[in-house]
């Protein structure tokens, strides 16, 4: 099973609930560190646990990442009766500004990971 990870670009994707002292974030001056603790957050957060592959920018522009189920592939072709297996939901998540904390929400659980050697600020 894979996970494959976008960044959704709509405004309308972008609006989040917001816990008290929380500010909505996006990721300034991306790392190699910033961007492997937003993947070890997102790896912690789903049920699997299976490793992601994250754009480089991601959570820069919109603060937002929508990480898609792949579909599994069904070895009997569609033409024959096969038929794609849906895996589930896709997983949407959030950056906050916690303090100087940046913070990844995960938006169906409510829970937050701290991302150590991650620069954010409001958007």
């Amino acid at each position: 099973m894979r996970w494959a990870a976008i960044a959704l670009l709509a405004s309308a994707a972008c609006r989040t609930m917001q816990g008290p002292g929380e500010t909505t974030a996006v990721v300034v001056h991306p790392t190699p560190e910033s961007r492997t603790a937003i993947a070890q957050a997102v790896t912690r957060a789903l049920p699997t646990h299976e490793p992601v592959a994250l754009d480089d920018e991601a959570l820069t522009t919109t603060g937002v990442l929508v990480i898609e189920r792949a579909q599994r592939r069904n070895p009997v072709p569609l033409a024959s009766g096969g038929d794609p297996r849906d895996l589930g939901v896709d997983e949407r998540f959030h950056l906050v500004k916690v303090g100087e904390q940046c913070e990844l929400v995960h938006d169906r659980t409510g829970r937050h990971y701290p991302l150590m050697g991650t620069t954010c600020a409001p958007r």
